[in-house]
């Protein structure tokens, strides 16, 4: 009896020792980093207005790759009133890869925003 538990309880640590060992304790969890200050910049359109540009480089620091990568800024007028969003998106990012995204609103002001935050980056 004694020597069944004995090798149960060898069986048992065995097997966690396995489980643990096919755990990757060092996996990669990273995800999308910011590479260069985004640079914001505007774009009369003649009559229509003001486009904003936000220009940038992302890296994906993960070790797996992602299939849709955005990022998205607000955009704000002179009384900090948020007027608008500039976005740009990707549907395929390798691990290890930089992207330079090139951003921009979908809509014309009529005056020339003062600037932009950045508010979100999604990645999947």
């Amino acid at each position: 009896m004694k020597k069944k538990l004995i090798t149960l309880l060898l069986t048992v640590i065995l097997v966690c020792f396995a489980l643990v060992g096919c755990i990757d304790f060092d996996s990669d969890n990273g995800g999308i980093e910011i590479v260069d200050q985004f640079r914001a910049y505007t774009e009369k359109q003649g009559s229509l207005g003001y486009i904003v540009y936000v220009d940038g480089t992302l890296k994906n620091t993960s070790k797996k790759k992602y299939t849709y990568v955005s990022i998205s800024f607000s955009v704000y007028d002179d009384y900090d009133n948020n007027v608008g969003t500039a976005t740009d998106a990707m549907n395929y990012l390798a691990a290890g890869a930089t992207w330079s995204y090139h951003a921009q609103t979908f809509e014309w002001y009529k005056k020339e925003p003062a600037r932009v935050e950045l508010i979100d980056i999604t990645y999947m």
